[in-house]
């Protein structure tokens, strides 16, 4: 679901294909060492010359569910 939300923004290609590596089926090992190390994954996208962060943590087991 993140990469499809990624994948809809005006993004370079080099931008894209960082993302899919970084966020990709390939990379749940590394994400989930990041996030317990961490608590959080990330990232930069570049809308233009404007900065965005893309941040993937956790979800509290408290929140509701969409």
């Amino acid at each position: 679901m993140l990469l499809a939300s990624l994948r809809s923004l005006p993004l370079s290609i080099e931008q894209l294909d960082y993302f899919d590596e970084l966020f990709g089926p390939g990379s749940v090992h590394r994400i989930g060492h990041r996030l317990a190390t961490y608590g959080e994954v990330r990232s930069l996208a570049f809308l233009g010359l404007t900065p965005h962060l893309v941040k993937l943590y956790p979800a509290d087991p408290g929140a509701p569910q969409p």
